[in-house]
């Protein structure tokens, strides 16, 4: 144990410099677009990525206990409303105070990324198992 330590490097130990949980303005998506579930879910402005539209999305579980959510994301031209799409995301298992970043693809919806209104319908489901 002695040979150990005479011969580790010296200086701070490495260990996790940063062990705050983020929150949903932590991930940079911008403006949000939409919120539901009393904040706990946050869509942000479209873009486009990789040739695909995308909508990011934070999922901040508020409650006292671990939760599921489904997440359905409905975005449609605001001068041509017959341009619609409807993509849905899972968050599984958040547990109570922490974020989670992800994401829908809403490419097809053939409007361009300011010409667009979104729209959230979140179902949120406590998980007993814990």
């Amino acid at each position: 144990m002695e040979e150990r330590a005479r011969n580790a490097p010296s200086g701070d130990p490495a260990g996790p410099r940063n062990t705050d949980i983020p929150e949903p303005e932590d991930y940079g998506y911008g403006r949000a677009a939409a919120t539901a579930q009393g904040g706990e879910v946050v869509a942000y402005d479209p873009s486009m990525e990789g040739g695909r539209m995308i909508v990011p999305l934070t999922v901040k579980n508020r409650g006292d206990e671990r939760a599921s959510y489904k997440v359905t994301v409905t975005v449609k031209g605001k001068t041509d409303p017959s341009m619609t799409k409807t993509a849905s995301a899972r968050v599984t298992g958040l547990f109570k105070d922490t974020s989670w970043p992800t994401q829908v693809d809403v490419t097809g919806v053939g409007v361009d990324v300011r010409d667009l209104v979104v729209t959230l319908k979140v179902t949120k489901t406590i998980n007993r198992w814990q």
